[in-house]
């Protein structure tokens, strides 16, 4: 049920005037959003962010080869090519995190290119390619460039020293310790689990690598009452849903698949709060549910949510609801979103925020690339000339700045 809820649409490039309109009516100004917003785009301002796409020619070596690179930095809130940073680091990290060697490529106008050779000495196993700058180093590392790939190299070290088993031996020990324990996280919509109010929660199981491990189990009560029984569905994850009871402790029976049940506790259940519910699922709408066990009270402020969308830093929609003792549900066009995660934060009435949520939306591509053969070799191993072109949604062609690699067949099978 939509319960006077008052929109708001922001373009945000600057610091923001509010000018919403309600059904045809201007609404004045609000403090309190030209707080928050003030203070979304200070951080943006403050502390701009950056993103690294590395093309790799391929994801499979063998000793003696180059790695070809080519980066593409980007600024995170509006995807366009970044030039404050003058370097891009490419570092080979080894099975161990091992630092094993780092490259330096110089970025112009946003891009950056060149390559590494693979030594023969190189132990042969996965690595992983991972690309920053020198900016991006004041944040945490999840939000450098990463990919893994594979390195052959079959001459390596044919004769094992004793002293090389030995670590060997060693590191093996460490690693079957690690991998035998097992975690699961539990995170319920929203943020937290309110006494009387439903509740999505959703799960991850993996061992202490980070590898995910797929999980089955129960969700009991304090009393050893069974409460909902849960799966995972993709790479250890998956949801359950249940209304936990005011001043009840709850805990997860879960079998990692080795036959051994594991007791975890779900988080604590708050005795007052506010939820969200998020659907994604339609193609044209996120829908979300609001869902508090708050008394109405006299004072206004008290009595309103206050709801914001962004996406890459910039603040794409604002609403205002008045709490009544019913759900507040909220419909969203995607449309008012770019591709790419969108943080949903339902505020109080005095700005402070009390629920998130995070969703993915994806747009329809603009761009279309087309490729046909400008010539055709007539023999076996002659040489094949290739055309691409890029083109809008209208058919027209566009400018860019592209990068294309071509890899045999045979590397699939090594």
């Amino acid at each position: 049920m939509r319960r006077n809820i008052r929109k708001f649409r922001f373009a945000v490039p600057g610091f923001l005037l509010i000018a919403a309109v309600l059904l045809g009516f201007k609404i004045a100004p609000d403090i309190r959003i030209e707080k928050i917003l003030h203070q979304l785009e200070l951080f943006r301002l403050t502390r701009t962010q950056q993103k690294i796409y590395l093309h790799t020619d391929k994801n499979t070596y063998i000793a003696g080869e180059n790695i070809w690179l080519k980066a593409y930095v980007l600024t995170a809130s509006d995807l366009v090519s970044d030039t404050i940073s003058k370097e891009v680091y490419v570092d080979l990290i080894d099975y161990a995190n091992r630092q094993v060697h780092t490259e330096i490529l110089r970025n112009k106008n946003g891009f950056a290119e060149g390559y590494f050779f693979l030594s023969d000495t190189l132990a042969e196993g996965n690595y992983q390619i991972r690309a920053y700058t020198n900016w991006m180093r004041n944040f945490d590392e999840e939000f450098f460039f990463s990919k893994t790939i594979s390195f052959k190299n079959p001459n390596y070290e044919n004769i094992i020293t004793k002293v090389r088993l030995k670590q060997i031996k060693s590191f093996n020990k460490k690693v079957k310790s690690i991998i035998d324990k097992h975690i699961i996280n539990f995170f319920p919509e929203g943020g937290q689990l309110v006494a009387g109010l439903p509740a999505v929660v959703a799960f991850k199981g993996e061992n202490m690598t980070g590898q995910s491990m797929d999980v089955t189990g129960k969700i009991v009560d304090g009393k050893g009452k069974e409460i909902a029984e849960f799966s995972s569905v993709h790479e250890g994850m998956g949801s359950f849903t249940m209304t936990p009871e005011a001043e009840m402790k709850y805990y997860a029976k879960v079998s990692f698949g080795n036959g051994k049940a594991e007791k975890h506790p779900l988080p604590e259940v708050l005795p007052q709060g506010t939820t969200m519910k998020v659907d994604a699922s339609d193609s044209k709408l996120i829908k979300i549910t609001i869902n508090s066990t708050k008394a109405i009270s006299n004072d206004e402020y008290a009595n309103e949510f206050i709801f914001v969308g962004q996406s890459r830093g910039l603040a794409q929609y604002v609403s205002k609801a008045q709490w009544q003792g019913k759900p507040i549900e909220i419909s969203i066009e995607k449309k008012l979103f770019p591709t790419g995660i969108v943080q949903l934060t339902v505020f109080d009435g005095r700005s402070n925020p009390i629920c998130e949520r995070l969703v993915f939306v994806e747009q329809p591509n603009p761009l279309k690339v087309i490729s046909r053969a400008a010539n055709r070799g007539s023999a076996p191993n002659d040489s094949l000339e290739l055309e691409f072109i890029v083109v809008d949604k209208d058919g027209n062609p566009v400018e860019g700045n592209f990068s294309l690699s071509v890899t045999e067949n045979l590397m699939s099978i090594l």
